[in-house]
């Protein structure tokens, strides 16, 4: 993401947003502007967020801040590196696979299935102490081996379930971060004795 601030252009990795107004969470991330009343806004500092927990779309200003378009992927949910079974139920015939990556808008699967764009399907995603998640979702992208889904519907209760599931891997994710070793180069050992 790139971030014009006062005139200048700097790159960052991740800029956090505000807090959700429905769960109270900072697992929230900058969405499209849509609509000239949007983009007008924007020249106010008004700028849309959706919540990556609750899936709630909200506003809010950040003052001296501009957001330049940068190419990236258009995806509305943040997807999250997981490793889940998942059993893919396309009229009867049932094949098993392993979730790759999810988010609350649909996930990547690795599968020896033979699906085509717009096959709908039934997921069965594991991971859950509770149970399998089960949501009815349709093929969007398929490359060998990986087939992208996009859920059309969840079952009642199985949302919940789904935002619980993503928020643990988003945990895991970041104590992997934080307990990777440092690397100090010579130059910098050098500096700090």
């Amino acid at each position: 993401m790139r971030i014009v601030d006062r005139g200048r252009a700097k790159s960052i990795p991740h800029v956090p947003g505000p807090s959700c107004p429905n769960c109270r969470r900072r697992t929230t991330r900058r969405c499209r502007r849509t609509g000239v009343v949007e983009r007008i806004a924007s020249l106010v500092y008004v700028y849309p967020f959706r919540c990556e927990v609750c899936g709630r779309r909200f506003y809010t200003v950040r003052w001296r801040t501009r957001y330049a378009r940068v190419q990236r992927d258009r995806r509305v949910h943040e997807r999250v590196e997981v490793t889940a079974p998942i059993v893919i139920d396309l009229a009867g015939y049932r094949v098993d696979g392993v979730v790759r990556n999810i988010s609350l808008g649909g996930c990547g699967v690795l599968t020896q299935a033979v699906l085509n764009v717009g096959d709908a399907v039934t997921l069965e995603i594991g991971g859950d102490p509770a149970g399998p998640i089960l949501a009815d979702a349709v093929a969007m992208s398929i490359r060998p081996g990986i087939v992208g889904f996009t859920f059309v519907r969840l079952l009642a209760g199985h949302a919940g379930r789904l935002a619980a599931l993503l928020g643990r891997a988003r945990h895991a994710r970041n104590d992997r971060a934080r307990a990777r070793p440092m690397t100090v180069s010579v130059a910098q050992r050098a500096r700090i004795s």
